[in-house]
Order: C-alpha cells, then sequence, then structure tokens
C-alpha cells in the first residue's frame, strides 16, 4: 500500500509495537549459540524501542521515499468492525503488542545492537 502511494486509513493508531529487525535477530542467534544462559528456555527478543503502526507506514514510505497519506480512520472504525464481525480483527490491528525482554536480557546479556531506524535503513 505504502509502496505505491496508496493513502492508508490507519494513521490515528496511537499503539506500540515490538519489532525484531533481520540484524538483531541475527545478532542473539549469534549470541544464544555461544551463551549457557540461553540452553533449555524459550527467549522473548526485540528491538530496544517500540513504534506504532502509523510511525511504521511513515518510516516505510520516507525510505521508499514515497509520500505517506495516513488518514486517521481506525478509532472510527471500531464501532464499524463489530457491525461487520470483525472487531477482534481491528483491535488486534489497533492494539498494542509489546514483549518484555528482561528475561533474555538477564539470562544472555543480550541487547539489540542496532536501532530500528538503522536496521530499516539498511538495504
Amino acid at each position: 500500500m505504502v509502496g505505491q502511494g496508496n493513502s492508508v486509513a490507519l494513521g490515528a493508531i496511537h499503539n506500540q509495537r515490538s519489532l525484531i529487525s533481520v540484524w538483531n535477530l541475527c545478532d542473539c542467534l549469534i549470541t544464544c549459540l555461544s551463551n549457557s544462559g540461553a540452553v533449555g528456555t524459550p527467549l522473548v527478543v526485540a528491538d530496544e524501542e517500540t513504534i506504532s503502526t502509523s510511525e511504521l507506514l511513515r518510516l516505510c514510505a520516507r525510505l521508499m521515499e514515497r509520500p505517506h497519506a495516513c488518514a486517521g480512520a481506525c478509532g472510527a472504525a471500531a464501532p464499524g468492525g463489530g457491525v461487520l464481525g470483525r472487531r477482534a480483527d481491528i483491535e488486534r490491528l489497533c492494539g498494542s503488542l509489546v514483549v518484555n525482554t528482561r528475561d533474555t536480557y538477564l539470562r544472555t546479556g543480550w541487547r539489540a545492537p542496532k536501532s530500528l531506524g538503522t536496521s530499516c535503513a539498511a538495504r
């Protein structure tokens, strides 16, 4: 959508999302291969900072050198989602999803070395 320059009705989303770049994921995997604290337990990993859906769309548009047009309709769409039987889908899209990586840090000492902006700009 953003790459084609289309208007996206997600500009009013003020949520927070945890993401992990491929560079940070690889760095974490390398750390875990040589760290006994990573053995036998699932680890939660994410980039240090969180980002909202609307911020992510603006970042993608800027990196693709496209104009961004994020209309603010998501908050208004939630009641309509119930009428259409899609309330859960709208809540998942507009809601926050932030993971806690503290246990991973305590077990392995790993922190994401690249920022979200640096990771996204690397091509």
